[in-house]
């Protein structure tokens, strides 16, 4: 995988390949559960966290990938702005998206 890690930058991404699947998650949720109604979401490292990469390694890895299923504002974030997400679902206020490209 892309993305030696950047000392120089703030945001950092959890990421692991699962065959085709890309999972990604914020630095800084890795290992919390969000609740909200009867929906229940757990950052779990072993589905999420194997490397992790910088922004810019990030990025190349969205590009890459045919099927992802990211959660946080940060990878969120850097998803919507490379055109892969228009709209997000969140658990309390923890946005997630889960992108297939055809």
């Amino acid at each position: 995988m892309p993305g030696l890690l950047s000392k120089s930058c703030d945001i950092m991404i959890w990421v692991k390949k699962h065959g085709e699947v890309l999972a990604a998650c914020d630095e800084s949720i890795l290992d919390e559960i969000f609740e909200e109604g009867e929906l229940c979401m757990q950052v779990k490292k072993s589905f999420y966290a194997e490397e992790l990469v910088d922004e810019s390694g990030f990025r190349e890895l969205l590009r890459e990938s045919d099927n992802i299923n990211i959660i946080g504002k940060e990878a969120v974030r850097i998803a919507v702005e490379e055109g892969l997400v228009k709209a997000t679902k969140s658990i309390e206020a923890v946005p997630y998206a889960i992108i297939i490209k055809i």
